[in-house]
């Protein structure tokens, strides 16, 4: 209540301040990346294509992690859902960690299990500049993504999200995109998570037309954050 500035990213959080008791005003925006500059898609294209992957099919991409110990569970369930996926359809899977140090033994262990039933299964497990990470993201049709940032970034890029979540954040952010039938990475179901990717596969030209649309009020929202900004240091 005592600060020059309060902006939060979703409607969720503002919920949240609310039921804190914060009474002051609020503005709610959207995550900061939405300000960038995306980067060309050529970089991600060209990692991709040096790794072998065949662009002319689908890309499924992954960012996984390993949360409070439910790493074990959770490949479990990745492994059903995309060995259903697989059956389904004739797809690359790209699995990029996006916490690089963190996420990288979660991320082998899941491609060591993807590419016994799908050779067309491929892990980047290089460092990366963040402009890199975007273009790759900007490559794949469909990105699965236990992190918020995965979830942004693919956005971002022109990807779609679908997410399995560890925090009300990742909730949040869906939220702001329309989207409600949102799994948790506490009790999710590989089941479930094959259809979500598989109803996003069916649908693809419709769900990112429906997702352009949201990410333009995204980018009007980034410029009101940054507005607010340059007004409280001039003042």
């Amino acid at each position: 209540n005592k600060v020059d500035v309060l902006n939060v990213r979703d409607q969720k959080s503002l919920d949240t301040l609310r039921d804190m008791g914060v009474t002051r005003e609020v503005i709610v925006t959207t995550d900061t990346v939405f300000g960038i500059n995306k980067p060309s898609k050529e970089i991600g294209k060209f990692i991709l294509e040096k790794e072998g992957v065949d662009l002319n099919r689908k890309t499924v991409g992954i960012c996984v992690m390993d949360w409070k110990g439910l790493g074990y569970r959770t490949l479990n369930e990745f492994e059903k859902a995309f060995k259903i996926i697989s059956e389904a359809f004739d797809v690359n899977i790209v699995i990029q960690p996006l916490y690089y140090y963190k996420d990288m033994e979660i991320s082998k262990e899941l491609y060591l299990r993807l590419k016994k039933f799908n050779e067309n299964t491929f892990l980047l497990d290089e460092y990366r500049h963040i402009n890199e990470y975007l273009s790759i993201l900007g490559n794949t049709d469909i990105f699965v993504s236990v992190r918020l940032h995965g979830l942004i970034f693919a956005s971002l890029m022109g990807s779609y999200p679908v997410t399995v979540s560890y925090d009300p954040k990742c909730e949040g952010f869906m939220r702001e995109l329309n989207r409600h039938n949102i799994l948790s990475i506490e009790d999710f179901k590989g089941e479930d998570l094959a259809n979500e990717v598989i109803f996003a596969y069916n649908n693809l030209n419709a769900n990112l037309k429906e997702m352009k649309v949201r990410l333009e009020s995204f980018y009007k929202k980034s410029e009101v954050h940054l507005e607010k900004l340059l007004e409280l240091i001039d003042s």
